[in-house]
């Protein structure tokens, strides 16, 4: 009887630690677009000195990597809320590796160009919301990744 009741005690320690982890979300952030996977880091984690990993289909010829500092709202294949757009990086700037971000490799994003500054982007401390998209070799929108949050410390 010691036994079981230890078993159960320990699952019952174990079963609320479980519970904490927190659902990876799966919706694409744009609709109609086929998936770019997200790696690392998991949903709502901190970011520490670690890069954010996603894998890109071989099919997709141009990448955008996007940091918002709110949660990224979009209707069809446009983003609603591109005030949020802060930082990123995309195909084409020197320091872009597909598949792979650090935070040494993003850059502001400008809302006037619509493209991103070549200077680095310093974040503050809080939490932000990435996403990836991918353009095919005609420059049409073909995929995209769910969003996730990360803590920035």
């Amino acid at each position: 009887m010691k036994k079981t009741f230890a078993l159960i005690l320990a699952g019952a320690l174990f079963l609320p630690a479980c519970n904490q982890i927190e659902e990876q979300p799966k919706t694409l952030i744009f609709e109609g677009t086929k998936e770019i996977s997200l790696t690392l880091p998991l949903n709502n984690q901190n970011l520490g000195t670690s890069p954010m990993t996603y894998s890109v289909p071989s099919e997709v010829k141009f990448i955008v990597f996007g940091l918002f500092n709110a949660d990224i709202t979009t209707s069809g294949k446009t983003i609603t809320n591109p005030t949020a757009f802060v930082a990123g990086s995309r195909d084409g700037l020197a320091d872009f590796i597909r598949g792979s971000q650090t935070r040494a490799s993003l850059h502001p994003y400008n809302q006037s160009s619509k493209d991103f500054d070549a200077g680095n982007f310093n974040p503050p401390a809080m939490t932000y919301y990435w996403a990836v998209w991918g353009y095919d070799q005609y420059g049409n929108l073909t995929h995209s990744s769910a969003r996730r949050q990360v803590v920035f410390p």
